[in-house]
C-alpha cells in the first residue's frame, strides 16, 4: 500500500517525539514509540498497528489526519507540488520510502532537532530509498546515538538505494 506522512514545518505542521540533541543520546533519553494517533474519515488509527484504507498523512503536534490519497491530501491541506522541491531555509522534508527507486510506501517528515523514532508511523526497519530535504539528516539502526547508517545524508541528497547492507534497516533519524 502507498502512504505518504507529510508534516511541513514552513507551515506549522510537525509531529514531536521527544529526544536529546545528537551525539548525546543515552539508553534512557530513546524517542518515544508509542503509536500515532490520526484521524481517518472520523474514526481513529493507530498508524504504528495500521494505516486501514489510508494512504496519506499529515500530522501537526496537536493531531493527525489522514486521507485515501495523497492527492486528497495535498488538495484538504493547501499543498502544491513546490514543497516537494528543494527549497531555502530546510522548507522541504525527508522522505523516506519503503521500496528500491523511490517506490512503496512514503513518510514524509521535517521535525527539526531531535530523535524520531520510526516506528510511532509504523515504519520502523523498512527504508529502501530516501530523499533528503533542504536539511542533512542522520539515520539510526536502533535508538538515536546508535550505529548511524554510513551513507550520505546531506542536504539535497537522494538514493535510490540504501548502502550495502542497511536496507531496511533504519529506525531512528535526525533532521539537522
Amino acid at each position: 500500500m502507498k502512504r505518504i506522512f507529510a508534516s511541513l514545518a514552513a507551515v506549522g505542521f510537525v509531529f514531536v517525539l521527544p529526544g536529546t540533541v545528537a551525539g548525546t543520546a543515552a539508553a534512557s533519553s530513546l524517542p518515544k514509540t508509542e503509536s500515532v494517533i490520526a484521524i481517518f474519515e472520523g474514526h481513529q488509527l493507530r498508524l504504528a498497528e495500521s494505516w486501514g484504507e489510508a494512504t496519506a498523512c499529515i500530522s501537526d503536534q496537536d493531531e493527525a489526519r489522514c486521507y485515501r490519497t495523497g492527492g486528497e491530501l495535498r488538495k484538504a491541506e493547501g499543498l502544491d507540488e513546490l514543497s516537494l522541491g528543494i527549497l531555502a531555509a530546510c522548507g522541504t522534508n525527508l522522505v523516506l520510502f519503503s521500496g528500491t527507486a523511490y517506490s512503496g510506501s512514503q513518510l514524509y517528515l521535517s521535525a527539526r532537532g531531535q530523535f524520531i523514532g520510526l516506528s510511532a508511523y509504523g515504519f520502523d526497519n523498512i527504508t529502501s530509498s530516501y530523499q533528503v530535504g533542504a536539511c542533512s539528516a542522520r539515520f539510526y539502526e536502533g535508538g538515536g546515538g546508535s550505529t548511524q547508517y554510513p551513507g550520505s545524508t546531506s542536504a539535497g541528497t537522494w538514493s535510490s538505494t540504501m548502502v550495502s547492507g542497511w536496507d531496511n534497516r533504519i529506525s531512528t533519524v535526525y533532521i539537522l
